[in-house]
């Protein structure tokens, strides 16, 4: 029995488990580290934010949003003139007009003063300002449906709005058109407004509040338990709101990525160096990637390292008001922990990725080894095809007199060279008459 190769790749994923040893566990928790000093001194609060006031700075030729934005509006057709050239505010008034919504109201008295829309937060509580897969929804569904869907104190409302119609002869066609609008609005709103951009001031550095991080409005059905803002107490939902109100929108979200980033890179940096000079690895299998568990174990240590000093200064400085607490904390760390902590207990409790890599390894080997076998049956078909008919014939034939004129025709499209001459009868009555083959 022909027994099939393992693989090399599958067999080193399924022979080498790799653990963390102490020193490992010490380099992620001292990248962590880093990156929650950086956090610490760096982000600070929305308006105090070392790297948020970078980001945000009065050069709007400097700023990477609005740059990206005024980008965006020239691969959408925007032809600036002389004086529009590199401006913002220009830029966003144009994909506000080319990518129209009908969810975009920006006052109470916009939706008939069926609640209260302050525009500072307008851009929270419009479920269709998210750039989540939950926004991207309730965008597609209110340009197909001509309403609005609003989430304001821990609950919904769908209010219903003037129809300014998708393109389109199809379902499919308009949820593209849908999908395309929600985007390009989107890029209108991350810079902020055009208005705040033109009249700068100390308050909002030339720019207005941003979109919303990614699922920060599921933060509007916190309602439960109050807490101490200053004098009075307030629940989560409308602290969230506050935040944002602050500065704390997507804007805000660049500058906590950067601590993130950094203790990223440092860990999987350190990882590679150790795998390749303390453990004599090859440069190919030090490139770090979700298939190796010791990696993600340190990343998941070096987040909650992270995460633990922000928390640690959080408290510091909390002073009994939570309005000062909540803007200082690292919501996409945190979020990053939770993930990839979720992302482990599944690998866990089921079959890990490096498992799945060997097994996806071993079904390639199968399947080519399956081809070549279908191959050589074809072929050794289409060989056999003529003996097969001959041995069909000659089981057919009912009489002496029928098989030897089967053979003999068989010998003659065979060439086959007889063994005797002329009338084999008379060749072998003769004395010397021998059957000579050759």
């Amino acid at each position: 029995m022909t027994t099939l190769p393992l693989p090399p790749d599958a067999k080193r994923l399924l022979t080498c488990h790799t653990r963390c040893d102490r020193y490992d566990y010490l380099v992620a928790a001292a990248c962590g580290a880093v990156g929650g000093i950086v956090d610490i001194f760096l982000a600070n609060l929305p308006k105090n934010s070392n790297l948020h006031t970078t980001s945000d700075s009065a050069s709007d030729q400097l700023v990477i949003t609005n740059k990206m934005v005024i980008l965006f509006a020239e691969l959408s057709g925007w032809k600036p003139n002389i004086l529009q050239k590199g401006d913002i505010s220009s830029a966003i008034d144009y994909l506000e007009k080319s990518y129209k919504i009908s969810y975009d109201q920006l006052h109470g008295s916009e939706i008939h003063n069926l609640m209260k829309l302050p525009t500072k937060n307008h851009y929270m509580l419009s479920l269709g300002h998210s750039p989540s897969p939950i926004g991207l929804f309730f965008s597609v569904l209110s340009q197909l449906t001509s309403t609005s869907s609003f989430l304001s104190q821990g609950e919904m409302a769908v209010i219903p709005t003037r129809d300014l119609g998708l393109d389109g002869d199809s379902l499919v066609h308009r949820i593209f058109f849908g999908v395309v609008n929600w985007f390009g609005h989107l890029m209108s709103d991350i810079a902020g407004s055009p208005l705040d951009h033109r009249i700068q001031t100390d308050e909002n550095h030339g720019r207005g509040t941003g979109i919303i991080l990614p699922f920060y409005e599921l933060l509007s059905l916190c309602k439960f338990d109050k807490f101490q803002v200053g004098n009075a107490r307030q629940d989560l939902a409308a602290i969230a709101v506050r935040a944002f109100q602050e500065g704390y929108d997507i804007q805000f979200g660049k500058a906590l990525s950067v601590p993130i980033l950094l203790a990223d890179l440092l860990t999987r940096f350190f990882w590679a160096f150790c795998r390749h000079f303390k453990y004599g690895q090859e440069l190919k299998d030090c490139i770090p990637n979700k298939k190796q568990d010791d990696l993600r174990i340190m990343l998941i240590v070096s987040n909650t390292a992270l995460c633990t000093a922000d928390i640690l200064d959080e408290a510091f400085r909390f002073g009994g008001n939570l309005l000062t607490f909540f803007p200082r904390l690292n919501l996409p760390a945190w979020f990053l922990l939770v993930w990839r902590v979720f992302k482990e207990v599944c690998f866990s409790i089921g079959m890990g990725e490096r498992e799945l890599a060997a097994y996806e390894e071993l079904n390639d080997a199968l399947s080519d080894a399956i081809r070549e076998l279908k191959s050589a049956g074809t072929n050794l078909r289409e060989q056999t095809k003529p003996y097969l008919a001959a041995a069909q014939k000659i089981s057919d034939a009912s009489s002496t007199e029928e098989l030897n004129r089967i053979l003999f025709e068989m010998a003659s499209q065979i060439k086959l060279e007889l063994p005797w001459e002329n009338d084999f009868n008379e060749h072998m009555s003769k004395m010397d008459g021998i059957l000579r083959f050759k």
